[in-house]
């Protein structure tokens, strides 16, 4: 009898997802010679019994499966089973891309100490499944695609494996079609901007290939999480041990002692004791990674690039507080003209004469001038002001000046006592985006005696950074200033991130001890596979601070109440 057979459940959690796809097949391959060896012929019978002997796991996806379950009917030739078998095939053993299986023959490789035998069974099961092409023609176009594939761009390779069957000549109009796209996006792109695509002209032996990355981190100190401009620098006052300059540490030093691998003549004595430091000022940025070549404007993390009203035409400007005046390149120039841009004192005689940075520099062509009307917008706030633009033949970039940068309040220039340290920190301080209509009510239990516990001193290190984060989050209105007694106080916890910044928590343990809790079950990821068998299309949403973007209700504010040394706040 079948069911005295010792069949072991088909515990599908406890193997790798990408070995899924095998073990059932192994697993279904078992039942089949059972019940070859029993001889039993009932086949609702062999459904139970497969289901009972399979185990809880398998059984929760046969039944979440649609059309699986079905009553046997020999006048409709309706075998249960084989309805059953095939429902958790579709499952288990979707149908894959014709080139995704020969590229998993392709690649196939033996594994540490397994036989030449058994690595030519897997070659075979991987080639039962593969469509080498029926005649030498077929076969090569076949693996002309392959390699195509293979080698294509990452938006690309999508754009082919879209299709179910893939001839030559399709691959061949995609692929035109692709690069004709490509070389017309390229002569899109706003005026005054200067950005380029990533996919952009990518060759193939660049593909697939490992990159290193440049580190975008602090040059003085080395560190991630912040720039070489951020006052918070650990470095920005200390004396490197090899130059003996102020503002770097010894591991980022760039003068001449730092760079061992050179060596100079002995006789050129007169230049001994002279320290070097390598500038490299208009040169075009590139791929190679032992050089670092940008234009000049272009070193920094882009925080000086600004969107501007131009006479109404929003365009994109660098912010120079090195020059006094404003110059708009002639590609920006033609199109401010083409967008309708209001200005007036249009004239081509200028006496100025512009020079740019570097020795022995030739003047800029100057095309010539005009007024127009600059604006902002800062939170709704509009700020405006009029200035004279130049216009320079050829150019890169639009340049605010130094003047119409500083009557917008763009630009900060001199000594933080010349217009206040606040102003400079409260600068682009906005509230923080919140769910609209909605806020959270806590269910409290009246019955619990509420607790006020005492504050936690906080190193004195850190007592202008909590402050400075406490101000913030209170210019962005996630917290408010609690006027008088609160029933409930919980202490403030400041942890340090690796970066130096600083996240303030919290200890709510006592509070939420008064916190009726709700009782909701939570989904598991078995509760989504079964909906994602003819799912095509997904998303990933990685929403930043979202805690914050839920509004508690007046009544829940006083629990969440904590103390620090300026006072106490409600979240």
């Amino acid at each position: 009898m079948m069911e005295k057979w010792d069949i072991p459940q088909f515990k599908l959690k406890s193997f790798p997802q990408n070995l899924v796809r095998n073990e059932w097949v192994k697993y279904k391959r078992n039942i089949d010679y059972i019940i070859a060896a029993t001889g039993e012929t009932d086949r609702t019978r062999i459904k139970n019994i497969f289901l009972a002997k399979a185990g809880p796991e398998l059984q929760e996806i046969f039944t979440s499966i649609p059309g699986a379950d079905v009553q046997e009917d020999p006048e409709k030739s309706i075998d249960p089973f084989a309805v059953a078998i095939n429902k958790l095939d579709e499952y288990f053993s979707p149908k894959q891309h014709e080139t995704f299986e020969r590229n998993m023959f392709w690649t196939l490789k033996p594994e540490t100490e397994e036989t030449l035998g058994k690595f030519m069974l897997r070659c075979q099961d991987q080639a039962a499944k593969c469509n080498f092409g029926s005649n030498a023609e077929e076969s090569r176009a076949i693996s002309v695609v392959d390699k195509v594939i293979l080698y294509a761009p990452s938006d690309l390779k999508e754009q082919l494996l879209q299709k179910d069957v893939l001839k030559l000549d399709d691959v061949t109009k995609i692929v035109s079609s692709y690069e004709s796209v490509k070389q017309q996006a390229k002569s899109f792109s706003l005026p005054g901007t200067s950005f380029s695509s990533d996919t952009d002209c990518i060759p193939l032996s660049n593909v697939n290939k490992v990159k290193h990355m440049t580190n975008k981190g602090c040059t003085r100190c080395g560190r991630s999480g912040h720039f070489a401009n951020d006052s918070a620098c650990p470095a920005r006052l200390k004396e490197c041990i090899k130059c003996k300059r102020i503002g770097h540490f010894a591991a980022q030093c760039r003068s001449l002692p730092a760079l061992k691998h050179k060596q100079f003549p002995k006789q050129e004595s007169k230049w001994q004791g002279k320290r070097f430091k390598s500038h490299q000022v208009n040169e075009i940025g590139t791929s190679d990674d032992n050089e670092s070549k940008n234009f000049l404007f272009s070193i920094s993390d882009g925080g000086e690039l600004i969107r501007i009203k131009l006479g109404g035409v929003v365009l994109q400007v660098l912010v120079d507080s090195g020059c006094k005046k404003n110059i708009v390149d002639e590609q920006s120039w033609n199109y401010i003209k083409a967008n309708g841009a209001k200005i007036w004192n249009q004239t081509k005689n200028c006496d100025e004469v512009f020079l740019p940075y570097g020795e022995n520099a030739k003047p800029l062509t100057l095309l010539g001038k005009f007024d127009a009307t600059v604006s902002i917008n800062d939170i709704g706030k509009i700020h405006e002001t009029i200035a004279t633009f130049y216009v320079a033949k050829g150019g890169q970039q639009c340049l605010l000046g130094r003047v119409t940068a500083t009557d917008l309040g763009v630009l900060f220039i001199g000594l933080p006592s010349t217009h206040g340290v606040n102003a400079i920190k409260t600068t682009g301080v906005q509230p923080f985006p919140k769910i609209k209509g909605i806020q959270v009510k806590v269910p409290i239990d009246e019955f619990v005696q509420p607790v006020c516990q005492p504050p936690r001193r906080p190193p004195i290190a850190l007592m202008t950074k909590i402050e400075d984060k406490l101000n913030s989050l209170l210019a962005s209105d996630i917290i408010e200033r609690v006027e008088g007694s609160s029933p409930w106080v919980s202490p403030l916890v400041t942890v340090v991130k690796d970066n130096g910044d600083l996240r303030l928590c919290v200890d709510m343990r006592r509070a939420n001890m008064a916190i009726v809790r709700e009782r909701h079950i939570m989904p598991t990821i078995e509760d989504f596979l079964p909906r994602f068998t003819s799912a095509k299309w997904f998303s990933r949403l990685d929403v930043k601070e979202a805690f914050h973007q839920v509004e508690l209700e007046n009544g829940s504010r006083y629990i969440t109440t904590f103390i620090t040394h300026m006072g106490l706040f409600s979240i």
